[in-house]
């Protein structure tokens, strides 16, 4: 991705979380939009973590987030939010 210009390095993480009551079936879907940077920054988390730069942190990568603030902005919290409004 060397070449790949700022405005074309859009990306998300994205997660869907399902509850099956009975015959009920519910879903929630939960995004982390951001951007890729372009080099590796941070200590914490894992895979992408310290390439990926969410848009709600601007100037941070999620490997530099504290566990606190990387759990308020994911896309697996976001999903879980989108599940609790449905229930």
């Amino acid at each position: 991705m060397a070449d790949v210009p700022d405005e074309s390095r859009g990306a998300r993480f994205h997660s869907t979380v399902v509850l099956v009551r009975g015959d009920e079936v519910l879903r929630g879907d939960g995004d982390c939009k951001g951007v890729i940077g372009h080099k590796r920054r941070g200590d914490h988390g894992f895979g992408y973590d310290p390439l990926f730069l969410p848009t709600d942190t601007p100037g941070k990568t999620m490997a530099e987030l504290t566990p606190a603030e990387k759990n308020a902005i994911s896309h697996r919290f976001h999903a879980l939010e989108d599940l609790a409004r449905k229930l």
